[in-house]
Order: C-alpha cells, then structure tokens, then sequence
C-alpha cells in the first residue's frame, strides 16, 4: 500500500502564498508534511476483520533504537511459505489473467533474487521504502499500477524465487487497486510475518486509518509501524516520529525523542529523514526554532543522497523566502529538476509557476495544463486541484468542463486534499458539474477542509456563521474564531471577514477601527477585491493624502480583478474627473462597456450615453 506516496514533501502549490512582494493566492498553508495521506473520504466496505498474527522474526538488525515506553514486538512465528507455481494460496486470482501456456520456470535456490518485471511494474516508491528494495528508478506510485500485469509478473517471480518474500508483498498491491480487501490484507499479512518492512508499513496504515475493513486500531498499527521502521522504511519512521513528538495514535507524547530517532536516521544517511528534519526546522516544530538556514542545509544533503521529493522542498523554500533569500529563479531550477526525477509534486509546482508568470517563465495556462497532467495522473491532489480549476474555467486549451472539475476534486478529497474538499464543498454550492444544489452537503465538505486546515474553507465557515445560512444558528463569537483560524494562516479572506468583526465589535471583539483597517489593509494586498474596494470608501474622505492615494490604488487594484463595483465607481470618477483624477470619459467608456458586457443595464445606457457625447465632440 502507497498510501500518499508523496507527490512532494514540500507545500504544495495549491497552498502556496505568493513571495513577498507579490499578491497572494488564496491557497492551502504552506509547509505540509505529507508521507502519507488521510483516508478516503468514501471508506471501502468492510469486511470481517481478521484477528492478528505475531510478526516473524526479522532478518535483519533494528538500525533504529526502539522509542522509550513502546513495548517490545510480538515473539516471531514460524514463517508462511508460498507453495512452488501456485504462486500465492488460492484466493490469489482475484483478477483475469490470460493463461500462461509457456512451461513454468523452475524454482531457484534460495537468495536474494535479481530485479524481475515484478519489481518493475510494483515496487513502491523510495520516498516510502528508501533503500529497502532493489533501487528502480522511484518506484511506483498507486496511480501507476496495473492490477492484472502486476499479478500476472508477481506470481511468475513467486513461482521462480519462492524464497524471496518481497514478491508476495508486491502482489498485494494488485487486489489493493481493485479493492478486494479481504485479499489485499491477506497477502499483506503472510508477507509481514514473513519480515517484509513494506507489507508491514502497509499493515500499520490500514490499521491507523482503520482501511479495507481493518478496525482502526492505534496499538496494532504502532506496532506494525515501529517493526517497519526498525527495517529503515522511512514512511514507517515518519509515523512513529510524528506519534512521539505530537503525543497521537496512543503514544506518550516524548518530543525529544522522536527528535532523537530522526536524527539517528539523519546521521545514518537517510535522505527521507534529512528532508524530514529539515521540514521541523523549517517550520519551527517539535520544539526547534525556525531555521531557514539549517532547513537548507538538510535539503540538500537529501537531495545528494536521491531524494527525489527534496528538489520541490527546496524548491519551495525558496519560492516562500523562508529564511533564506527569496528566490523565484532558483525556486523553478529546482522544481525542474525534481520534476525531471519524475516528482509529481515538482511538476505541480512547475504548472504552479506557469500559470502565475514566476519565476523567469512565461505567464501560460497551456503550459501549466501541460505540467498539472501528469502531476494529477500520478496522483498529486494539489496537481488534480489545479488541473480541474482550470477545466472548470475552461482555460490552458481545455474545453470547459465542470464534469472533470468535479472528478478531480473528488480524487483529491478522497485522498484527504483539503484544497480538494474546498472545492468539492464549492460544486455543491453551486451545483455544478452534474452535482444538484445542495447546501447540506457542501457545508459538509467545507467543514472537513475547514477541520483540516484549508484557510479558505475556515473563513468560509467563518461567514456562513456569521450570516447564520445553511442550517447554521447566526453565532458571531464562532464566525470570529473560524476568521481567526483563517487569518493565522495568513488568509485574506479570513483577515476581511475579522476585520469586519473588529469595526462593528462582533462576536466579543471590542469596536477598533485601527485593527479593522489594519486587517482589512493586510486583505487588500494579499489581493482580496472586496477588501480593495471597502478601503476605498474608508479613504475617500480622507483629509490625509496618503489615505485617499491609498484608496484610489486599492480601487483601481479592485477594477483591475474585474471587481464589478469597483469597476462602476472608477467609470463614475473617470467620467466626472473626481477623486484625484482628471476627466476622461474615454476610460469611462472603457470601464462601462467591460461592465454592459456582464448585463449590467444601467452600464449599457452608461455607454450609448458616453458614445453619442464622444461622437458629438469635435475630433
């Protein structure tokens, strides 16, 4: 199971905010960990769930220390062994397969067997096995496997080399896909006892997301995870790393040493845990300070070491400017070179920096399309965001289609994407895509992007509190504490909707117009049009000429974003020659034809009165 084989370790550009200096889009957070995902939003149906054997004995040395108060794993148990050209036990064919009529090959002696098409169609990544595996390339992501090929390679190689345990566990990845899941856990289990680090990595998570009909089970999947990590898998180590320093998933909350075990694993050589450390550093997590700096050195050190995800954390250090220079140029240098690695994580970035026009590259939505495609087919929730946002507008040469929009974001939520349940929730809402209208269910996705940290969705919740709509009880005090989620993100939405509260004294805020103009300023240059256009009425009858300059800036920001009022009062001031502007009835018309254009009738009289005047005039 690649449960999230990471399309990058770095924040993914849905959550990016712009570099200092630039607007910033209204995207997911930056700065995410993501070894693995979160479950489906759909769970497969279960089945009975089958009681745990011990594992086997493992047959290598732990490289890394047990953490202090996790109890010791389970006494090993006599080994599965999978029978000569059967293959696996009799449930093995799950899928068609075209009969085999050439003579079986005959069974090899035991030993470590050589790369077969086995590892080649089913490997999983190295982001989550590390060097456990033969080295291929990156390995295969979920998205990349081919159910029956891989079963079909996958008891060729059993049936070749019967000794060699790794074949059973990549087997199990061809039910996983078709989601026969008393199959899947069955092959995972004997490949497990059989000391196989990624079956046992894949057991660990079925347990803590309770998946393919396994309850969740904190205890079994710790244990599962700690075996798998004693093995060097680094997802595994991520999890029992994240377990010690957050106190989650039953584990003593022990920051120091988890810290401890990823620096073990640091020291050793690991590049998934130089990346993993980097990001606490870069984020100031786990009791560490924010260190840009070391943050960087760490990157690097993964990304001599392979790996193929530091490119894009890097990458994306640079793009955010976190203590370090902020550096578009070297920010995209990076991104390609992990995208050249295959990264889907790095050519979301890339379709990132295309549609924006950073960089050094060219503002192009075709070109974007062309990186967020094979960053969605490889299973990149933030590629499948952006990819079905711009099928949904139509743009990058795609025909509109708000049927593959939905799609999209429905891969995406279903992966765990908060920017995906955000837009799933704003389908609903609208009623798009082949989706009725239907209000209950959107706030239902809102509220689980919201939950999870999507900085859009939590001032949405925000405003939907505040407006008392949806089925929810008008609660100012609760719309303030969204806003206030919204803004630590550094949300312009969430920092207009708290501005607002501070300018009314809404939901327990003491009435400051100080903290409402400061917020609402914050808004405005992080591109907000409605924050942009409300500042131009706070301004405009300013005795101080930096407020009214400000103001008239802010509006022109608003008109620019194809803000209808802001629009219509820059007309208004063009064609009477106020607000610090001098009269010119020909950018009135300019801005009055823009809006007669989206059926604004009074903008349509606006423009036959401004052409018969021009007309008139002599040339």
């Amino acid at each position: 199971m690649v449960p999230g084989a990471p399309a990058s370790q770095s924040a993914a550009p849905v959550g990016a905010t712009a570099a200092p200096q630039q607007a910033a889009p209204t995207f997911l957070p930056p700065g995410t960990v993501a070894l693995l995902s979160r479950p489906p939003a759909v769970q497969p149906p279960p089945v009975q769930p089958m009681p745990i054997q011990p594992l086997a004995a493992q047959p290598q040395a732990a490289q890394f220390p047990r953490p202090a108060g996790m109890a010791q794993a389970a006494p090993a148990v006599p080994a599965f062994v999978v029978p000569g050209n059967a293959g696996v036990p009799p449930r093995a064919a799950v899928l068609p397969v075209r009969p085999n009529t050439a003579a079986p090959a005959p069974a090899r002696a035991a030993g470590r067997a050589p790369v077969q098409e086995c590892d080649r169609l089913a490997e999983p990544p190295r982001s989550v096995m590390g060097r456990n595996d033969p080295s291929l390339a990156q390995g295969m992501r979920d998205a990349q496997i081919n159910p029956a090929a891989v079963q079909a390679a996958c008891r060729r190689a059993m049936a070749e080399w019967p000794g060699e345990v790794r074949f059973l566990a990549y087997a199990a990845r061809a039910p996983e896909m078709v989601r026969d899941n008393a199959e899947t856990v069955r092959l995972y289990r004997l490949a497990a006892d059989r000391g196989s680090a990624y079956a046992q990595f894949s057991l660990g998570t079925m347990y803590l997301q309770g998946l393919f009909g396994l309850p969740q089970d904190d205890r079994e999947a710790m244990r599962y995870l700690r075996t798998a990590a004693d093995q060097g898998v680094p997802g595994a180590l991520q999890h029992v790393v994240d377990a010690l320093i957050e106190g989650t998933h039953g584990v003593q909350k022990n920051a120091p040493e988890g810290l401890r075990l990823l620096r073990l694993a640091v020291d050793a050589g690991d590049p998934y845990a130089q990346e993993a450390l980097g990001l606490r550093h870069e984020r100031g997590e786990a009791g560490l300070q924010p260190d840009g700096r070391e943050a960087m050195r760490l990157y690097r050190l993964a990304i001599l070491g392979g790996s193929a995800t530091a490119p894009a954390t890097l990458g994306a250090l640079h793009a955010f400017g976190r203590g370090v220079p902020q550096d578009d140029v070297e920010a995209v240098r990076l991104f390609r070179m992990g995208a050249d690695l295959g990264d889907p994580g790095a050519q979301t970035w890339m379709g990132y920096m295309h549609e924006n026009g950073r960089g050094g590259q060219a503002k192009d939505d075709a070109e974007a399309v062309r990186w967020y495609r094979p960053a969605a087919a490889a299973g990149s929730m933030d590629g499948q965001v952006l990819l079905g946002r711009m099928a949904a507008a139509g743009r990058g040469g795609l025909a509109k289609d708000e049927a593959e929009a939905v799609r999209l974001y429905r891969l995406a939520a279903a992966q765990g994407s908060p920017a995906g349940q955000y837009s799933l929730g704003e389908a609903y809402l609208a009623g798009i895509g082949g989706l009725a209208p239907d209000d209950v269910e959107a706030l239902r996705w809102y509220r689980s992007a919201a939950d999870a940290g999507d900085a859009d969705a939590q001032a949405e919740l925000g405003n939907f509190y505040d407006a008392g709509v949806f089925g929810l009880a008008q609660d100012a005090a609760e719309a303030v504490r969204w806003y206030r989620r919204s803004v630590d993100a550094g949300n312009p939405r969430g920092q207009f909707g708290l501005s607002s509260a501070y300018f009314y004294g809404l939901g327990g805020l003491t009435q400051d117009s100080n903290e409402g103009v400061r917020l609402m300023r914050l808004a405005a240059e992080g591109g907000h049009a409605e924050a942009q256009t409300t500042l131009w009425y706070v301004f405009r009858g300013s005795s101080t000429p930096q407020d009214a300059s400000d103001g008239l800036r802010y509006l022109r920001m608003a008109a620019a974003q194809k803000d209808e009022t802001a629009m219509l009062r820059l007309a208004e001031l063009y064609e009477r020659g106020e607000g610090g502007l001098a009269r010119d009835e020909r950018e009135a018309l300019r801005l009055y034809r823009l809006l007669a254009a989206q059926d604004d009738e009074s903008a349509k009289s606006k423009v036959k009165e401004l052409e018969r005047r021009l007309q008139s005039q002599p040339q």
